[in-house]
């Protein structure tokens, strides 16, 4: 495949995602109800938001998900 031709199928899995919207799969399930995403097209990530639906993953957002994680994991070993 060309790198035209790469480029031209780039183009057409981002438009599917904003005509058809994001095919999300769940790329790591934190044990405190958090997950994160990754559309199957486009290669972007998600996570989980207040609100609970999923939003854009940001640095900030992926290292509170990892010191949550920590914390449910502390929590369980003092109980």
């Amino acid at each position: 495949m060309s790198l035209q031709q790469s480029q031209i199928v780039e183009r057409k899995k981002k438009l599917s995602c904003s005509f058809l919207g994001h095919q999300l799969e769940v790329v790591k399930n934190y044990k405190h109800g958090q997950n994160e995403y990754c559309c199957k097209w486009c290669k972007n990530q998600f996570t989980d938001t207040d609100s609970g639906k999923p939003g854009f993953l940001t640095p900030k957002l992926h290292r509170i998900n990892i010191a949550l994680e920590k914390i449910y994991y502390r929590k369980m070993r003092m109980s």
